[in-house]
């Protein structure tokens, strides 16, 4: 009996509104429209995790802050969870949703703000 895995690339589309005409999409991932976004004249470009339809239902973060906290593997933690690593609060169950959507549209599509 031969089992096997079949993969299919699975062509992305944003999956809730966005109306930022600055933004580029990234993808879909972790139930989030993962976006980028530079503003035209600005030096300041971030990711837009979009979990929903209505203005409000994202998060952000500037995009060399994410990088520089995993690049340099700082310390994060507060009152819910325990201080760690920020490489090894990617891969613990304290991470958000979000944050797993912003590290898999990077890993995968990536992105370079220079």
């Amino acid at each position: 009996m031969k089992i096997g895995i079949q993969l299919r690339r699975n062509k992305m589309a944003p999956k809730y509104k966005h109306d930022c005409s600055q933004c580029t999409f990234l993808g879909h991932f972790a139930n989030h429209d993962v976006y980028v976004c530079q503003i035209q004249g600005e030096s300041l470009t971030s990711l837009i995790a979009r979990y929903g339809d209505d203005g409000p239902e994202y998060a952000s973060c500037p995009v060399k802050v994410f990088q520089e906290s995993v690049a340099n593997n700082y310390t994060i933690g507060g009152s819910n969870m325990p201080d760690m690593p920020y490489q090894e609060y990617l891969f613990s169950p304290y991470i958000s949703t979000y944050e797993k959507a912003w590290t898999l549209a990077l890993m995968l599509r990536g992105f370079s703000n220079e």
